[in-house]
């Protein structure tokens, strides 16, 4: 009898070191939709609409306002951000609360699309603007400088406040960063919540185009985290009315957007690949930055988490599709998620993680990853070398390509 093994058992034996497995462990976090939020107390706010009703006053007599209120024109503002070059992800927001419609309080909630999307405080506060939330990672993007708040209409700058504490991440009555615009229809968008000495140059009474900078997303004033709070009033007067921009079934007429997005705007807002286990958990009142532990190389027989981060996390959104690849283009291991929440059924942000103890040590498992995501028309990628040169960590954002 041949001792001399068959090339097929040779072939079975040479690729068991390189088989595909499941992660070692896997784990999740979510930020509800009042994770970021904020208020005004009732002196601040009356304080600020006396100023801006005196400062439109002054900029009308110097001839550098347009006079007379209407309203303002449907499918006219554009989007309040914008993400500077060389950031890591492909999304950088959420949206964590719109309108209150409803003037009862408290716990009287209605938003326009009828449902509670938003809050009102025992004080008598209506939620009276739209908060856009960094994420994921909001304070590391924030720390970064990552993202602008921009005009979303072309108008006259009537105050700017600025120099206050913008690490906020509860109530605690401090004063605001902020811009206020008036249009040329009266109207007057407030843009809250910057982060210190971000704000553009420009002082009262100059304009600003549409897409124009205002400065930087913070976490100043009364704030839970790094947003900006868009409010839209009808006039610079003392108790104008506050506009929601979006039309829906509680909110009649036209939507004031040029493209009004989903209620529910469900996405990918970008992968991850780590050498540690990413935590977006900080420590308030110092938050700090969170442990991104970005990589993008991992040195043999080390750890590899791979995470995914949406926003507008439902029920009933798509089945995640998710796939890791071989440097030989082989699938190493492919799997899928789909989200089956606790209470309540939306969370306005969440992200997932996979563990690797190793990817093996093989050579036929050395060089460069790939990590593919796909949920409904959505395909994310991200590319990583494992082992060769060993392993070089980046916990910066890097400049797309």
């Amino acid at each position: 009898m041949s001792s001399k093994i068959p090339p097929a058992i040779l072939l079975l034996l040479f690729a068991l070191p390189v088989a595909a497995r499941p992660p070692d462990d896997s784990g999740s976090g979510f930020t509800d939709a009042r994770a970021h939020s904020d208020s005004l107390t009732r002196e601040q706010r009356l304080r600020i609409e006396r100023e801006l009703e005196q400062s439109s006053r002054q900029l009308e007599q110097a001839g550098l306002l347009q006079s007379g209120v209407t309203s303002i024109d449907p499918y006219s503002l554009g989007w309040p951000l914008s993400v500077r070059a060389g950031f890591e992800f492909d999304d950088y927001h959420g949206v964590s609360n719109f309108v209150d419609l409803d003037p009862d309080y408290p716990g009287q909630l209605l938003d326009y699309m009828c449902n509670e999307r938003t809050y009102d405080l025992a004080s008598g506060y209506n939620h009276a603007g739209v908060d856009y939330f960094l994420w994921p990672y909001p304070w590391r993007m924030m720390d970064q400088e990552m993202v602008e708040i921009v005009a979303v209409a072309p108008g006259t700058i009537l105050a700017r406040h600025d120099g206050n504490d913008d690490r906020n991440c509860s109530f605690g009555g401090d004063d605001w960063n902020a811009v206020y615009v008036q249009h040329a229809d009266g109207s007057v968008a407030w843009y809250g919540h910057m982060k210190k000495h971000s704000l553009t140059s420009k002082g009262v009474g100059e304009t600003v185009a549409a897409g124009e900078f205002l400065g930087l997303v913070g976490s100043s004033g009364n704030s839970t985290g790094p947003h900006l709070h868009l409010e839209l009033r009808a006039s610079s007067e003392v108790g104008a009315a506050i506009h929601e921009a979006h039309a829906g079934a509680c909110r009649a007429g036209d939507s004031l957007w040029q493209a009004q997005r989903p209620y529910y705007d469900t996405a990918l807002n970008g992968l991850g690949v780590h050498d540690a286990e990413p935590s977006m958990v900080v420590d308030c009142p110092d938050p700090g930055q969170e442990a991104a532990s970005l990589a993008d190389q991992i040195a043999l027989g080390s750890p590899v988490w791979l995470s995914i981060y949406l926003r507008d996390v439902i029920d009933t959104q798509p089945v995640v599709e998710l796939a890791l690849y071989r440097p030989d283009g082989q699938l190493f291991h492919q799997w899928q998620f789909d989200f089956n929440p606790p209470q309540p059924t939306h969370y306005a942000g969440g992200w997932w993680w996979w563990r690797w103890n190793t990817l093996g040590s093989h050579p036929d498992l050395e060089g460069t990853w790939r990590f593919e995501v796909s949920m409904g028309n959505q395909t994310l990628e991200r590319t990583f070398v494992h082992g060769q040169s060993g392993t070089v960590f980046d916990d910066r954002f890097e400049t797309l390509p």
